[in-house]
């Protein structure tokens, strides 16, 4: 239609001229930087893009006059790209959001029977940090963060360190306080009480009469009560071996006065054990209720004292062969059995009552107490 065309094969010859690459331009954020190649790619300096640039564009192009239409092309920028990408005929590659740093982009391209270009064109760029993404900003926040938390750190150290000593020199002063009440107590108190003792003796021996046997027992019993404030409110008695002394003695002395036989079971050494002086307090007076109780109603010829240290535990049983009871009393021993109970719910003790009649009557008081060390038992 459009007139005759002809062909030599013998002349057809293939187009072996690798077409030259170049690096136009390069675009920020919209702002065109042109490339100077100046003929010379390995003396090119590298580009310096500041921060902020989170679009760059590479424009380049491959100069062949036999068919440019059909030039092809690869790309790739180096750490960013896996590889070389084939960018087909598109003269132009994007990327977005570079973080800081050095990169290289490279481009080759072939002509339109497939001679690759090998050499190609290569782009040095320099993308500029923002301040806060230096090293050196990093770092300072780095050491900024780890100085807060050490100082953080020594700060509640030294608030829980000034806490400690303040309820050191609390319980200090609280400590100083008992030891000086029960020393004012002992040295005042007591002796007053001891020299109307002395003096209802003398009266006696005059013959001054009932009122003065009723003042001199009445000053006895005054000091046995005071003895035992002292016993509870001296801070040196806060041990369990305390306890066990002074509970065991204070039995052997009541029953004997009341004309009972006293046994003992406690440990030969009690280990080593701080006891609060209101447990120490309230634990001897649910004793000593027990054997006042034994005194005014079992009608018993004996009775045992057991004290056990089991791990974390107290046991202290009173045991008596007495007339025991059936059913719970209801009169004042009954009150007193109360009492018990009370004061061992008050330091998270328990009583347990175990009685027969004419098989005598068993008190058992469990206490929790913070575990300690071995321990032996005599008889």
């Amino acid at each position: 239609m459009k007139g005759a065309t002809w062909v030599q094969p013998d002349q057809t010859r293939l187009n072996v001229t690798r077409p030259p690459v170049v690096i136009e331009s390069l675009v920020g954020d919209g702002q065109e930087q042109r490339v100077d190649l100046g003929g010379n790619w390995a003396g090119q300096p590298e580009i310096i893009i500041p921060p902020g640039k989170h679009q760059i564009e590479f424009r380049y192009t491959g100069l062949s006059l036999a068919a440019p239409e059909r030039v092809q092309f690869r790309r790739q920028l180096d750490s960013v790209d896996p590889g070389w990408l084939l960018a087909g005929t598109l003269r132009s590659a994007q990327y977005n959001f570079l973080p800081p740093g050095h990169y290289r982009f490279r481009v080759i391209a072939c002509n339109s029977d497939g001679f690759w270009n090998e050499t190609g064109a290569v782009l040095a760029v320099r993308i500029l940090p923002h301040f806060y993404e230096t090293w050196w900003f990093r770092v300072l926040v780095v050491l900024v963060v780890l100085g807060g938390v050490a100082g953080f750190v020594r700060h509640a150290a030294t608030r829980r360190l000034r806490q400690k000593m303040e309820e050191l020199e609390r319980r200090q002063m609280v400590e100083r306080e008992r030891a000086r009440i029960a020393k004012d107590i002992h040295d005042d108190l007591g002796a007053s009480l001891t020299l109307i003792a002395v003096l209802g003796d003398l009266a006696k021996k005059e013959k001054a009469g009932e009122r003065l046997e009723k003042m001199s027992s009445t000053a006895r019993s005054a000091v046995k009560s005071l003895d035992e404030i002292v016993w509870a409110v001296n801070p040196s008695n806060d041990t369990l071996a305390h306890l066990i002394d002074y509970t065991g003695q204070f039995a052997a002395d009541y029953l004997r006065d009341a004309g009972i036989r006293c046994l003992l079971d406690v440990p030969d050494h009690a280990p080593v054990r701080e006891v609060p002086s209101n447990v120490r307090h309230n634990l001897f007076l649910a004793v000593k209720e027990a054997l006042q109780n034994i005194v005014k109603h079992a009608h018993c010829t004996e009775v045992w004292l057991r004290i056990r240290i089991h791990g974390d535990g107290l046991t202290v049983a009173v045991e008596d062969n007495g007339c025991g009871f059936e059913h719970a009393p209801k009169d004042a021993w009954a009150d007193g059995l109360r009492n018990m109970r009370h004061r061992l719910a008050e330091i998270g003790g328990e009583c347990r009552i175990e009685s027969r009649v004419g098989k005598g009557t068993t008190i058992t008081i469990e206490l929790n107490l913070p575990a300690g060390a071995a321990h032996t038992f005599i008889r």
